[in-house]
């Protein structure tokens, strides 16, 4: 039968009696201190742990930072540059009108307020 525990340490399974012995050491670590995955590996000199649910077995999951690191897929080739069209010369920049200033924008006219024609708003009738 297999065990419920498992233990992965980066990618390779423990032992049955490996994997218990480390639940155990990391159940005791989070009694003492709740929910500190990173608090434990750091203790074991990992880089994280993480519990899983995988296919009706509780799995810790190991980081140890020893692997070795994952092959590369190979760089696809890239495409030859295409050559650019040449540039589009610029017309020359129109030089600005000799003698004169700069405008200045022009502030808006103020408006006038509101005249009263005397007339009263007819008062709403309260419910009741």
């Amino acid at each position: 039968m297999k065990s419920l525990l498992a233990v992965r340490i980066d990618g390779t399974e423990l032992s049955p009696e490996e994997a218990r012995s480390l639940w155990q050491e990391f159940s005791a670590h989070l009694d003492e201190h709740t929910l500190d995955f990173a608090g434990f590996a750091k203790k074991k000199g990992w880089v994280s742990i993480k519990p899983e649910h995988r296919a009706g077995r509780a799995l810790l999951v190991v980081d140890s930072g020893q692997a070795p690191n994952k092959p590369q897929p190979p760089n696809k080739p890239q495409p030859p540059n295409k050559p650019q069209p040449p540039n589009k010369p610029q017309p020359p920049n129109k030089p600005h009108a000799p003698n004169k200033p700069p405008t200045k924008p022009q502030p808006a006219p103020k408006r006038a307020a509101p005249q009263s024609t005397g007339a009263q708003r007819p008062q709403r009738k309260k419910p009741g």
